[in-house]
């Protein structure tokens, strides 16, 4: 049990005034919260600012709580809004808070130089459906947040001008079916790829430039994006990692194989 118990003195009130605004059909004016908590918890002392910061709180953490004007147009108050039937209260089970939309956003930003992939699809639709979804109030304090925050990341889009790669790559995994690459030539310098991608390297003993690969996963190491499995005539550890910017063209042979059963952490 937490020493402080003032944070659970914190933590009745702001469940208190969540509960006493999700029964409220109309906007509850500073002075009737006031009133309503200091009467129901017994609390001999609390300010207007005490209230806005417990209400700014639930409204960073997803409750689509709004600063509004009373009925009557003459009171400053809270209210919680409803969907758009006015059936029902909005009140999530888990609410989405201020702290994991910012780490998603961040997360978005580090990702970026995967642009042009199924990957940075999936995460543009997910940033997406935050945004559209998020309370006006913590929209705001969304933009103020995420501009405290600034990811470097490359300039170059190497998946750009090709999204149909990773998707077939992908499918590919997911599927355990054989893919037959033709690869850039390597060239004499190169040195092999020890947990490193290098856009110019494959491990020694590398095959002709066409073969057959047994694709087990992929290995994020930003800026690249790299496939780690074997060729067809390996199929055994130690593993290959190709980055994609080697690969000129791929094809999915449909033909299944068996996979090595270690995840891909284990095979890096």
């Amino acid at each position: 049990m937490s020493p402080h118990l003032a944070r659970h003195e914190q933590f009745l009130r702001i469940w208190k005034l969540l509960q006493h605004l999700d029964a409220a059909r109309h906007p509850v004016a500073d002075s009737d919260l006031l009133d309503f908590l200091k009467d129901s918890l017994g609390l001999t002392r609390l300010s207007v600012r005490t209230l806005g910061r417990d209400c700014e709180f639930l409204a960073s953490c997803g409750y689509p709580i709004q600063r509004v004007a009373t009925a009557d147009g003459q009171r400053q108050g809270w209210q919680l809004l409803r969907t758009q039937n006015q059936a029902e209260r909005w009140k999530p089970a888990e609410p989405l808070t201020l702290l994991e939309v910012v780490a998603t956003l961040v997360a978005q930003e580090q990702l970026r130089f995967a642009e042009g992939s199924i990957l940075w699809t999936g995460m543009r639709s997910v940033v997406e459906k935050i945004l559209t979804t998020m309370p006006a109030m913590l929209t705001e304090q969304v933009t103020v947040a995420a501009g405290s925050w600034h990811v470097v990341s490359e300039s170059e889009r190497p998946y750009e001008h090709r999204p149909r790669l990773l998707s077939l790559l992908a499918t590919a995994v997911t599927s355990t079916t054989q893919v037959e690459f033709s690869l850039r030539p390597q060239r004499p310098e190169s040195s092999p790829v020890d947990g490193q991608l290098n856009d110019q390297s494959l491990l020694p003993n590398q095959p002709a430039e066409r073969q057959t690969f047994l694709p087990h996963g992929f290995v994020v190491q930003s800026p690249s994006l790299g496939l780690i499995g074997f060729w067809a005539t390996q199929n055994e550890e130690p593993a290959v990692l190709i980055d994609l910017g080697q690969i000129e063209s791929a094809v999915d042979l449909k033909k299944s194989f068996v996979p090595n059963g270690k995840p891909v952490s284990e095979l890096f």
